[in-house]
């Protein structure tokens, strides 16, 4: 049996939940545009010997419109395919322009090997899908304790960042803001290992836990750090005073996260679990 949504939001996670006795040697599925274009393709995590789950990522750039999911599976001796029709519904984004001092015109313009080096490290653990890491289902909770916090930017605002030099430069925003004092306590999202606990030149000090093959939550601009990389954390354990380290305009903690190393809004994990069918 395949189950999936039939229609999201522009920036959503598409679950795929494949059930069967099946002895799959192979499941993945693939999202496809109306004219046959291939957008993405995610192979298909075994949670026990019968279910499987594909979480599928929809960019913020993703046209609205009918797509289709397909499903394929392999036993070894056949191959099996089914197809799923999905609507990816538009969502509105914010527009902001962000003025930048000549401190954070800077570092937003550092182009030193150091920095280069900092977001390349960063991409290759957001781009690894590890079938041995935990698989946490969820639910996610916020990372903080006090709610509701004022949010200060949104998931996949259109920012024009206006530099001191004169200079302009459009980009998304991958995540959410929360507008806190330095040193509010900062929590775990979600069961997951640290994969990264350091500092950057970008994002301050920084943390990703990985909760599922492919799944990371990140957390930005921090002012101390409390767990390292190969800890195993529990929801809700203490992970970091907030802070205003990096390219930041005041206070705040920056929450992402990325699957597949596409970003997800954040609103969508705290909503969803990653399946939904109880696994013995």
């Amino acid at each position: 049996m395949f189950t999936a949504p039939a229609a999201v939001f522009q920036g959503d996670c598409v679950i795929a939940e494949i059930q069967t006795d099946l002895a799959i040697t192979r499941a993945e599925v693939s999202l496809h545009s109306a004219d046959g274009e291939e957008r993405v393709r995610i192979a298909a995590v075994p949670i026990n010997d019968s279910l499987f789950v594909a979480p599928v990522p929809l960019d913020i750039r993703l046209a609205p419109g009918e797509y289709v999911l397909v499903l394929t599976v392999e036993t070894g001796l056949v191959r099996l395919e089914r197809r799923q029709v999905l609507t990816v519904q538009e969502k509105i984004f914010v527009k902001e322009e962000i003025y930048l001092d000549a401190k954070n015109t800077a570092v937003r313009l550092d182009s030193s090997p150091k920095r280069i080096q900092q977001i390349q490290t960063l991409n290759k653990i957001l781009e690894t899908v590890d079938t041995d890491a935990i698989r946490y289902p969820g639910p996610f909770h916020s990372p903080l304790r006090e709610e509701p916090v004022r949010r200060t930017s949104f998931f996949g605002d259109t920012r024009v960042f206006r530099y001191s030099s004169g200079r302009a430069d459009l980009s998304f925003h991958y995540g959410i803001d929360y507008g806190i004092p330095i040193g509010t306590p900062v929590f775990a999202v979600g069961d997951g290992t640290v994969v990264m606990a350091e500092n950057r030149i970008s994002t301050g000090y920084t943390i990703v836990i990985e909760h599922f093959p492919g799944i990371y939550s990140l957390y930005y601009h921090l002012d101390t750090l409390h767990c390292a990389p190969g800890e195993l954390l529990r929801t809700g354990t203490l992970i970091a005073k907030s802070g205003n380290t990096g390219v930041s305009t005041g206070p705040h903690l920056h929450l992402e996260f990325r699957v597949n190393a596409v970003p997800v809004s954040p609103d969508w994990f705290f909503t969803n679990t990653l399946w939904s069918t109880p696994a013995p």
